[in-house]
C-alpha cells in the first residue's frame, strides 16, 4: 500500500474534517484540514513540508465539504441561512465564491437540530438533511435534495432509485445499491455513541433498526463507515 507523507499537525484536536481536493497522485491535490475551535483551515499539497494556515471568515464555517468533478464544495451558514460555496485555491489562499443561496433548512414543529451532508453520487451533488425530532433527539426523517446547478437551486428528492446512501455522524457516500448488496432506495445511517445501525426507507420513511455488533460497548463506540 503506498503512502503519503504529509506534514506534523500542531494539534489535531478540534480537526473535526479533513478532505481532498483530488487523488493524492494529482499534481493539483490539496489535503485540507478545518480546526472549528478557531475556524482555520491548514492545507497543503502532498510532500510539502509545512502547512498553509488561513483564519476563516465566520460566513465560511463549513457544517459538510466533499469534491465534485474535481472541485471542493462546502455547505456554510450565513446570515441563518444554508449557502452552498466552491473552495478555489489562488497562490497561498483559499478564496470561496458563493452558488446556491436557496434555504434548504427545514424548520417544523418538534425538530430540535438537522444534521446536513453533502455527498457525490452518479454525478449529482446531493445535500442530505437527517432530522433530530424531540426532547430525546431521536432521528426521526430525512430529506434529500440535488443540486441544479443550471438553476443555481435546490430540488427535493423523492426517490435515490437504485442506490444507498451510507452516513455516519460526520460523514456521507453513495454507492449502487446492487454492486453494495444493499436495500436501494434506503439510508443506512449510525450515530457517535449508539452500537445500532439504522435503515431509512425513503420510499415509506420507515426506519429499521438491526444490531449488526452486539459486543460493541454503546457508550465507547465511534462508528464510522469504511470504503474498501
Amino acid at each position: 500500500m503506498e503512502k503519503t507523507h504529509l506534514p506534523e499537525l500542531k494539534s489535531s484536536f478540534g480537526y473535526m474534517i479533513c478532505i481532498l481536493s483530488a487523488t493524492p497522485s494529482d499534481p493539483n491535490c490539496r489535503v485540507i484540514f478545518h480546526d472549528r475551535r478557531d475556524n482555520c483551515a491548514s492545507f497543503c499539497r502532498p510532500g510539502d513540508v509545512e502547512y498553509i494556515k488561513q483564519e476563516l471568515d465566520a460566513d465560511y464555517m463549513p457544517f459538510a465539504t466533499t469534491t465534485f468533478k474535481g472541485k471542493v464544495y462546502w455547505l456554510t451558514l450565513r446570515c441563518d441561512r444554508y449557502s452552498l460555496v466552491v473552495v478555489d485555491f489562488t497562490g497561498q489562499s483559499l478564496h470561496f465564491r458563493g452558488l446556491i443561496k436557496q434555504q434548504c433548512l427545514v424548520i417544523a414543529p418538534g425538530v430540535i437540530h438537522s444534521r446536513y451532508y453533502l455527498i457525490e453520487s452518479e454525478n449529482e451533488l446531493l445535500v442530505v438533511q437527517k432530522i433530530y425530532l424531540g426532547l430525546s433527539c431521536d432521528v426521526t426523517n430525512f430529506r434529500v435534495l440535488r443540486a441544479e446547478f443550471s438553476k443555481m437551486e435546490w430540488v427535493e428528492v423523492e426517490s435515490i432509485g437504485q442506490r444507498t446512501i451510507f452516513l455516519d455522524n460526520n460523514r456521507g457516500m453513495a454507492s449502487s445499491s446492487i454492486e453494495a448488496g444493499t436495500r436501494s432506495n434506503c439510508i443506512y445511517f449510525i450515530d457517535f455513541g449508539d452500537k445500532n445501525l439504522y435503515v431509512f426507507d425513503m420510499e415509506d420513511h420507515s426506519i429499521t433498526t438491526l444490531l449488526p455488533c452486539p459486543n460493541v460497548s454503546r457508550h465507547d463506540s465511534l462508528p464510522f463507515w469504511i470504503w474498501l
